[in-house]
């Protein structure tokens, strides 16, 4: 057996042995905590660019969306423009075909309505068909 001195040295040093294994466990738990906790960050990390580059990329889908809404609008309102102009083309043009139509027409008539009767006076006969003449050449359609 042991003596009580030597005892208490093996008792001492068995406690000692239990808090290093002890501490060795510790510190062993301490780092596996911290392990996990590095991966879960490098996890969160990974995940917030993912969705950041998600956003990005919707984002990016969005813009070209609008661009090309944007195009088609613009597209719309110049066709819209141009057919407006080319009805108010179109328009003008009646418009001043009528003016000319209704200005031939008067044209004639006045014409017509200048035209001197012939008589039987053969002086004012020869003088009523030189003016009727006249008459005729200037306002022919």
């Amino acid at each position: 057996m042991l003596m009580p001195g030597e005892e208490a040295r093996a008792l001492k040093e068995i406690e000692k042995k239990k808090r290093e294994e002890e501490k060795l466990a510790r510190e062993e738990e301490k780092k596996k905590l911290q392990e996990e906790q590095r991966k879960k960050k490098a996890d969160e990390k990974a995940s917030k660019e993912e969705k950041r580059q998600k956003q990005q990329v919707e984002k990016q889908k969005q813009q070209e969306e609008k661009q090309k809404r944007r195009a088609e609008e613009k597209a719309a309102k110049e066709m819209a423009r141009q057919k407006r102009q080319e009805e108010l083309k179109r328009k003008k043009a009646e418009e001043l075909a009528a003016k000319e139509e209704k200005r031939r027409k008067t044209l004639v008539a006045s014409a017509s309505k200048r035209k001197i009767p012939m008589s039987d006076n053969p002086i004012q006969r020869k003088r009523a068909r030189k003016y009727n003449k006249l008459c005729s050449c200037n306002y022919k359609l």
